[in-house]
């Protein structure tokens, strides 16, 4: 049985060597939109963001600290997590975890990045249940 199922196999691969035969398709032009010369395009962005960095003081603007809580409370659950944990695994996952949560936590302070996304970073970096002040 299993041999007429690979000759009808070959056979309908056989017959469809007309298939090949068939010309290639014509080439269409296409009429797109012209992108600006990017030489000329790096040095208008590179002026304009030079000229938007510099503050009316002369020095160079800081980002704005955005408010609202920071990442610290996470990173002492995490570590309190990290010495009443039972299970060695679980105690390793949130000692690395507070590592993360010590850097990002830098970042959110600095304004560099947001609470939002620093909690997600935390987040990911643990494989055991999140306390609750990291969600």
């Amino acid at each position: 049985m299993g041999r007429i199922v690979s000759l009808m196999f070959l056979l309908t691969l056989s017959s469809c060597g007309a298939c090949d035969d068939d010309e290639d398709p014509i080439h269409v032009p296409f009429t797109g939109i012209e992108l600006p010369d990017e030489r000329r395009g790096a040095s208008t962005t590179a002026a304009d963001t030079t000229s938007s960095s510099v503050s009316s003081s002369g020095g160079v603007a800081r980002p704005k600290h955005v408010g609202g809580r920071g990442i610290d409370s996470c990173c002492s659950a995490l570590g309190s997590a990290g010495r009443t944990a039972k299970n060695l695994g679980a105690r390793e996952n949130y000692r690395a975890a507070v590592k993360v949560c010590a850097r990002h936590s830098h970042s959110v302070k600095q304004g560099k990045i947001t609470r939002s996304y620093a909690m997600a970073k935390v987040r990911a970096s643990l494989l055991v249940p999140a306390p609750s002040s990291c969600r």
